[in-house]
Order: C-alpha cells, then structure tokens, then sequence
C-alpha cells in the first residue's frame, strides 16, 4: 500500500488507525529511529524544490518527539528536563508549570528511573523536555496515555496552540480537540 502524506508548517495533525497499521512507525521513520523503510521521504522548500537527502538529517534535528515510555536518570528534576542543556531556573520552572508539574521544585531528586513519580509525572517531564526545546516539529506518540482525563485536556489544548507543527497520535481524542486539528490523516 501506497500513501503520501504531506505536512505543512504549524498545522496540527493526528494520525489514527487500528493496532499495528503503521503510525508509530511512520513518526519514528520521520525522527530517524527506522532507517530501513519502503519508500521515500522528501523535505521540500517553499519552493517546490527537494532538499538534498543529507539535509533531512538537518530536518530531524529540528523535532523533538514524545512517547509514551519516559526514561528518567538519578538527579534532579531541572538536570531531567534541561538534559544538559543550558536552561535557566526560571525556564525549567516556566515549563514545569506549563505541563502542570507545578507542585515539584526544580531541585526535586528523582530515583530509579523515577520510581518516586507517577506515571503521569513521568509522562509531563517528558512533554516539559519536547516543549522547553521549542523546536519547530513536535511529534507526540500516545504521549498523554497515562494522565488523568482533566490534565490530558488541558496538556492537548497546550500542544495545539503551539506555533509549531504538531503529529499526535491518540487513541483517545475528545471531540473539542479534534475540532482543533487541522487534519486527520488515517492509516491502515
């Protein structure tokens, strides 16, 4: 099976299909991770012209993804978050409270891949990591599965005015959010 999927600047998408049909798939082949694919990816300009294969590599580097496993290390939440990055208190704390991790500090130590969290607070540090990043692609895979329905609603909504382009997949996507996707791009 064919299909050619085009994605534009700042425009919301969600992709949907049964177990199996390719999703994933297609968001890691989109990130780098699958590298041994069927078919062809073209990043194209303005323009119309298509970029160099060497230049998707470029693209890759401009997307910050999210999945549904978080892994954490032994340290604190703003090292979690920063990655090595150079952030400020006042950024980590900015996002911290964006992905409603407001009732943790910064300095807050997180163990054993943080065991001393919920699932859903493992969840948010890693949609923290994508957004404080503010790169131009957020690719978010199932990336709110474990939140409880209220913050889900509040973190979709968060995503979705974002200036960015975003892809989600979700198998549970309320109809106020659905309304706010600019297209629904099915598989399988």
């Amino acid at each position: 099976m064919q299909k050619e999927i085009c994605f534009e600047k700042g425009k919301k998408y969600m992709l949907i299909g049964s177990s199996g049909c390719g999703k994933s798939s297609l968001l890691k082949t989109l990130i780098g991770e699958v590298t041994n694919y069927d078919g062809e990816i073209q990043v194209k300009q303005k323009s119309g012209t298509k970029l160099l294969s060497k230049k998707l590599l470029d693209m890759r580097n401009r997307i910050a993804y999210v999945n549904q496993f978080t892994y954490l290390f032994n340290g604190t939440m703003f090292e979690n978050i920063s990655m090595g990055n150079s952030y400020t208190r006042e950024e980590i704390r900015n996002v911290m409270n964006d992905v409603r991790l407001n009732e943790l500090e910064p300095e807050y130590l997180i163990v054993e891949n943080g065991k001393n969290l919920s699932g859903g607070q493992r969840q948010r540090i890693a949609l923290a990591r994508a957004l404080i990043q503010k790169k131009e692609i957020l690719i978010l895979d199932e990336s709110t599965a474990n939140l409880d329905p209220k913050v889900k609603l509040e973190l979709e909504q968060l995503v979705l005015q974002l200036p960015c382009m975003v892809i989600m997949i979700s198998h549970h996507m309320t109809e106020e959010i659905v309304k706010r996707i600019d297209r629904v791009i099915e598989l399988g």
